[in-house]
Parts: C-alpha cells; sequence; structure tokens
C-alpha cells in the first residue's frame, strides 16, 4: 500500500478507485438493505397485514436477526463514512501524500 502512495498522482488515483467502488449503485442504502433482506432472516414482510409485526407488539426479532440487521446497519455507516472521507480528502486537501503516509504509519 505505501508504494502506492509515494505521490499525489498515485494517491488521487487510488482515492478515485475507491469512491468508484462505494459510488456503485449496490451500496446505496436502500439497494443494499434490499439484497440483504434477500439473503438474511427477514424481519420485515411485504404483507401489510403482516409487515412490521414485531414493531406492533406480535413477533420479536430472534437475538441472531437483530445481530444481522446491527451487522448491516454498522457495514452502510461504514461505506457511507469511507464515502464522505474519500470526498473530503480530495476536496479539502492539498498534501495528500503526506497525511496519507502519515495516517498509514500511525495504523
Amino acid at each position: 500500500l505505501s508504494e502506492l502512495l509515494t505521490d499525489q498522482s498515485n494517491v488521487i488515483s487510488v482515492c478515485n478507485k475507491i469512491l468508484e467502488t462505494v459510488n456503485n449503485p449496490v451500496y446505496e442504502t436502500d439497494s443494499f438493505k434490499k439484497t440483504f433482506n434477500l439473503y438474511a432472516d427477514n424481519i420485515f414482510y411485504s404483507d401489510p397485514n403482516r409487515a412490521n409485526l414485531y414493531l406492533g407488539g406480535g413477533a420479536t426479532p430472534s437475538t441472531g436477526q437483530t445481530q444481522q440487521y446491527l451487522l448491516r446497519n454498522d457495514i452502510l455507516s461504514r461505506v457511507n463514512d469511507l464515502r464522505d472521507d474519500i470526498n473530503f480528502i480530495l476536496e479539502n486537501d492539498k498534501d495528500l501524500v503526506t497525511n496519507i503516509n502519515d495516517a498509514v504509519e500511525d495504523s
């Protein structure tokens, strides 16, 4: 990684590639949640008579379901934070190489 971050153009290129990845529509909140729900134990129902039954005091999500949704939300938060951080770096940081190399050395 440190070899990629030796000059300004490489840093900008890496940041742009990261942005290209996290700006993919699959990482948009609604799309990500829909995809996640296809493979998770879905506690949300499309039938309006059963929709979000647990919220009305009916069924309670299991511990596993709660953990799944907490992890999903954590992933979404981290992707959004990464997107915001990279955008901030590209828009505001005049000496990317120095600051990123310092961050890599500190981690």
